[in-house]
């Protein structure tokens, strides 16, 4: 799932349509993977078990239509000033990190399917993927904040050392690491 603020939502819808015109379990996915606001949609889906697509999708659309402004941002208590000159972003994204791990524990806190959200290293230029391989599901919010902090907006997220801005600053939509997690899932079977 791509990122672009708004295309967030419209990917719920699409996802939500897929789900409701498949029949049965066909609007499962077992692999998920979201950069920037897509990275909000897979992780609520991450956290939703296989052969519930319907009930899932439903959830999502639901999240989707009640996302606001005051759930993701808030003015730093120096307003702008202290933004321009002390933050590395203009607002402050701490809600989007309380209201993503507050919704992921209430979904159960535990990732049901495989997971891909990307970030950019700031120092580096590298595009890193965090997965439920190598991130526990108390970790997973602050990755998905990360994946979406738009440089200058939102501030850089500091994981184990490094620091992170929104991966669609390099790649958009992350359809790669998908299908290596599908391979990943096909040789774990074999």
């Amino acid at each position: 799932m791509s990122g672009g603020a708004n295309k967030g939502a419209y990917t719920a819808g699409v996802i939500h349509g897929l789900s409701h015109l498949l029949n049965g379990t066909d609007g499962d996915y077992d692999v998920v993977s979201g950069v920037s606001a897509g990275s909000l949609n897979a992780a609520g889906m991450a956290m939703w078990p296989l052969g519930k697509p319907k009930e899932m999708a439903d959830w999502l659309l639901n999240f989707a239509r009640n996302l606001n402004q005051g759930m993701v941002f808030q003015m730093w208590p120096g307003g702008l000033e202290q933004g321009l000159l002390d933050e590395s972003g203009i607002v402050d994204s701490t809600p989007l990190l309380n209201m993503l791990t507050e919704t992921m524990g209430i979904l159960g806190g535990i990732v049901q399917r495989k997971i891909v959200v990307a970030a950019v290293d700031v120092e580096t230029g590298e595009y890193v993927t965090f997965t439920e391989q190598n991130s526990s599901p108390s970790e997973l919010p602050q990755r998905c904040v990360a994946s979406s902090s738009i440089p200058f907006a939102f501030p850089h997220q500091n994981i184990n050392g490094r620091i992170f801005m929104d991966g669609g600053t390099v790649w958009n939509t992350n359809v790669v690491s998908a299908i290596e997690r599908c391979r990943e899932q096909v040789d774990d079977d074999s």
